[in-house]
């Protein structure tokens, strides 16, 4: 009850709760409640003094290093905070790093690229090992996928991907210039997979009387499997530039220009060959400037 104007500030003390205080807001009680003591850890991956942690990295056309990043709850409950550095090659071989762990949680791992700035060029997997499994061997694989200076990848949520998935490297490929009477062949790189998505070349007939029809073939495992020619033929003492993309071939009107159809879907694996052909060819006549634009992956690393 409310306090009259006679009553004292000593009297008001000595009144029961109900006089000095307002009655609590009528609500639910909650419930949920929340555990502060033996809670479970905060990952649900354990490891042991055994366990060691492997980092795999292929690089292709330029050298690279991954920083792998690892945090580590141990049993006596501190993080405890790794890193450590995988130097890639140019040449798409596999290198591999070793880091020894300890027992506890592993509670993050992270890997980015200190080189490359396109998907398509570096790609890494992690993984847990242990002896019994022989070297290499994947106890638990963490996370396999590209890396660039923007983008990581790690555990957990990273992904498990395959290198050929997703989208590669986009580039440009210059061919070299084959000797005079001689047709250029193009071979994709050893644990590559490239698609390719146009070419650009220059030829040069020399003066003697006769037309030379040009195109473009595949050779896959030996065997010829795709053949394009150009509409018209090459006079002598002529200089052509010639494209090829997946368009149908058609006579233009630009003087010497040619246009070799491709296939829509042109994919090459490192057995392949992607070369030209030119009927009629004098040893005289020149492949130049020849230039491929393509999409890149590594495969089979």
């Amino acid at each position: 009850m409310a306090t009259s104007p006679n009553t004292s500030l000593l009297d008001a003390a000595k009144g029961t709760q109900s006089d000095k205080t307002p009655a609590p807001l009528s609500a639910p009680a909650n419930v949920v409640s929340w555990a502060f003591n033996k809670i479970l850890p905060p990952s649900s991956l354990y490891i042991e003094r055994d366990d060691k942690l492997v980092i795999q990295g292929t690089s292709v056309g330029s050298v690279d290093q991954i920083t792998v990043n690892v945090r580590l709850l141990r049993a006596d409950g501190t993080v405890s905070a790794m890193q450590g550095v995988l130097a890639t090659t140019a040449d798409q071989v596999t290198r591999t790093l070793s880091m020894d762990l300890a027992e506890g949680y592993l509670l993050s791992v992270s890997a980015k690229a200190v080189q490359s700035t396109q998907r398509g060029v570096t790609f890494c997997r992690t993984f847990l090992n242990r002896g019994a499994f022989g070297t290499g061997q994947p106890g638990q694989v963490l996370f396999a996928d590209y890396l660039t200076q923007s983008m990581s990848s790690g555990f957990p949520n990273g992904r498990i991907t395959d290198p050929s998935e997703g989208t590669g490297q986009l580039l440009s490929v210059s061919v070299a210039n084959p000797a005079a009477g001689a047709d250029w062949s193009f071979i994709a790189l050893t644990n590559t997979r490239v698609r390719i998505v146009s070419l650009k070349a220059v030829f040069t007939a020399s003066a003697a009387v006769a037309n030379r029809s040009i195109g473009v073939r595949l050779i896959q495992t030996a065997l010829q499997s795709w053949l394009g020619e150009a509409e018209a033929n090459v006079v002598a003492s002529s200089v052509t530039q010639v494209a090829g993309t997946a368009l149908p071939g058609y006579a233009t009107s630009i003087t010497n220009y040619q246009l070799l159809p491709l296939p829509p879907a042109l994919y090459l694996a490192s057995t392949d060959t992607l070369q030209s052909t030119t009927g009629g060819i004098d040893v005289a006549d020149q492949w130049s400037a020849i230039a491929l634009a393509m999409e890149r992956w590594l495969i089979g690393v």
